[in-house]
């Protein structure tokens, strides 16, 4: 770190003169403008280069350096859509495989706001779309939180309806959830990573860090409603005892009430309700030992199912509690409103 005294010129303006080898890196010059950023902690940031456009980072990924790994190129996608890229592009100097090909493009479905802009026979480019000022954290997390409440009362719906196509919808639902923790997690690193974008659009790096956390909680808990509804798929030929699904039943919304409760502290700024939240999950988890229970007096496939079922519904009950958890110790310094 540089020390640099303060000067006084004029009857009220303050000078600090810049690093002359900072200045030389980013060709500046006398009277050429900086542009000069404020922060919350009291720091100031200077910006050499002061463009309206946020430019875009680009990546380019060739196949054959990895040879036929498909699991190993479709990281590397992910990586790059998370690392803030804003476009990727695929390349060979042969002709692409097929099968590469499709991997690109269902990568590229499962991105929001991307799309494929250029596609020759030895490359295809992917581009971002989206603006990062158009995110809005809070609607998405909510977004998040709504479909993976509705996946968990779908998968205990499939359970006392026994219908496997209700299970099917829990999962095909899925992929909605991972695509907007996806997109949580990448604004969440352009966001931190860019100071200009951060107080143009006024966003809070310590909110967008929180809502990023909670998506990806958030998107656990989907995965849990996922495996409920798979294995009610196992044992959809099983009979099951009306007293066996009622307790499943019965459980399972006692822990969609404790995830509920937890999102809702999250955005009431409630320090009170989420201590009490924590306090409920410690009861809720005897509850779960209940399906356990029913599970050693069953066999087979029904016994196995439903020690897995009541495994996910406890989870469900303590990533409630670890959320609510997050809210206190966010809030303990200074409540305030939520942003973007």
């Amino acid at each position: 770190m540089e020390f640099r005294k303060i000067q006084k010129t004029g009857g009220s303006s303050y000078i600090v003169s810049l690093p002359k080898p900072w200045a030389d890196e980013h060709g500046l010059r006398e009277k050429m403008k900086v542009g000069i950023i404020t922060r919350n902690d009291g720091t100031l940031v200077v910006i050499p280069k002061i463009s309206s456009e946020i430019n875009q980072k680009h990546k380019t990924i060739n196949v054959d350096n990895i040879g036929e790994n498909e699991s190993l190129l479709f990281r590397l996608l992910v990586a790059s859509y998370f690392q803030g890229y804003g476009i990727i592009k695929v390349k060979s100097e042969n002709r692409l495989e097929p099968d590469v090909r499709e991997l690109v493009k269902n990568f590229k479905n499962d991105g929001i706001g991307l799309e494929i802009m250029e596609e020759t026979p030895n490359s295809l480019t992917i581009k971002d779309l989206l603006n990062p000022a158009e995110v809005k954290f809070k609607q998405w997390l909510e977004r998040i939180s709504q479909l993976v409440v509705t996946q968990i009362r779908e998968a205990l719906l499939s359970i006392q309806k026994r219908d496997v196509d209700i299970a099917n919808e829990v999962i095909t639902r899925d992929r909605e959830v991972n695509r907007i923790n996806w997109l949580m997690s990448r604004q969440h690193k352009i966001v931190t990573t860019n100071v200009f974008l951060t107080d143009r659009f006024e966003m809070n790096k310590e909110y967008v860090a929180d809502y990023s956390w909670m998506s990806r909680i958030i998107e656990r808990v989907g995965d849990h409603a996922v495996k409920i509804a798979q294995y009610n798929k196992t044992m959809m030929e099983e009979e099951l005892d009306k007293s066996i699904v009622e307790t499943v039943v019965s459980v399972g919304k006692t822990a969609i009430n404790l995830f509920q409760a937890s999102i809702d502290t999250f955005f009431d700024n409630n320090i009170t309700e989420a201590n009490e939240n924590i306090e409920r999950v410690i009861p809720f988890l005897d509850h779960c030992k209940e399906i356990e229970n029913i599970a050693y007096t069953q066999e087979g496939v029904v016994a196995l199912s439903l020690a897995y079922v009541s495994e996910s519904i406890r989870r469900i009950g303590e990533y409630s509690a670890d959320l609510a958890e997050y809210v206190i110790n966010f809030l303990i310094e200074e409540p305030k409103d939520k942003q973007s």
